[in-house]
């Protein structure tokens, strides 16, 4: 078989490669480049700016690390805010939740997010049209700036990956997250993508947890593997009240059963699973225990995009 090979590259001299079997869509939208291609090993996958950004075989590990961790850790989660997530599968997990009453989703990008309606629909299993979700298709940080205090439960930062001048960099500084500490209610949490994370880098995720708990009382790094990135990809979550570490394995289980009721359709997360993603290795938590300093509006840090 001619396959095209796709070069997801992580470091100057570190190169992830994808045997592809066609390209199913592509589209240069005002924000970024859109392909969806099919691979030989992954299904489906969805590559933004050249970086992959999720497979049809195995999204819901990304997918359920972001989304659950943050909903059963708060007492009773009613509203969310999801930033970014435009192939909607945050959505899809978040709406599992019985007790969820309304999802505001507000995304950069509209006709991306048409592209991922229509092409992959395994991901948001029609979450758009769902009459607890409101779409908002703009500036992110003007959004969560006009929002009265308290105002969510929830909030799920599902973005493209930080780097100096990238267009998300506004939606991981100090003053970003004091608006999102400002409109979440008194036991609000929050749950970040926050790149790979390897004892070769782990900058940018340090970065983003130095920021966090320079606002948050409380920060954890957790972290899965992602067969589609083949590296550990790791999440921060942050919560005004309860501490995703004194969660047990029966605890977690039992808040899932009483709030999703039927949990046959979490393909990764569960109590065991919860107590694993949070337990770092010895050389990450060193990695990540001394302090460091948060990023703020306007000032440099330093992080080149993926692979330069």
């Amino acid at each position: 078989m001619a396959w095209q090979w796709y070069h997801d590259t992580f470091e100057p001299g570190e190169v992830h490669l994808h045997a592809l079997t066609g390209v199913i869509a592509t589209r240069k939208t005002k924000y970024q480049t859109v392909e969806i291609v099919e691979s030989e090993h992954y299904g489906k996958m969805l590559i933004l700016d050249g970086d992959c950004q999720s497979s049809v075989k195995d999204e819901y590990i990304y997918h359920e690390c972001l989304n659950e961790p943050a909903m059963v850790c708060h007492p009773d989660p009613r509203r969310v805010l999801v930033i970014g997530g435009g192939e909607g599968a945050s959505l899809r997990e978040l709406l599992r939740f019985k007790s969820v009453e309304h999802i505001d989703m507000c995304d950069i990008d509209e006709e991306a997010n048409q592209l991922y309606e229509q092409y992959l629909p395994e991901y948001h299993q029609g979450a758009f049209h769902d009459p607890k979700v409101s779409m908002h298709f703009e500036d992110a940080r003007e959004f969560i700036e006009r929002q009265p205090d308290h105002s969510y439960s929830v909030i799920i930062e599902d973005l493209t990956d930080l780097f100096e001048g990238g267009p998300s960099i506004v939606l991981f500084t100090k003053e970003f997250y004091q608006h999102a500490f400002r409109v979440l209610d008194e036991g609000g949490t929050l749950c970040v993508t926050s790149s790979y994370l390897k004892p070769t880098n782990v900058a940018i995720h340090k970065r983003i947890l130095d920021t966090i708990r320079s606002v948050f009382p409380i920060a954890r790094s957790l972290y899965s593997y992602v067969g589609a990135y083949d590296v550990p990809w790791s999440y921060i979550l942050a919560s005004k009240k309860n501490d995703p570490l004194d969660m047990d394995a029966a605890t977690v289980d039992r808040i899932l059963a009483d709030r999703v009721g039927d949990t046959s359709a979490l393909k990764f997360y569960d109590g065991v699973t919860h107590e694993r993603i949070f337990r770092m290795p010895k050389d990450i938590r060193s990695m990540l225990s001394t302090p460091g300093e948060p990023l703020e509006d306007g000032k440099s840090f330093g992080i080149a995009p993926k692979g330069i």
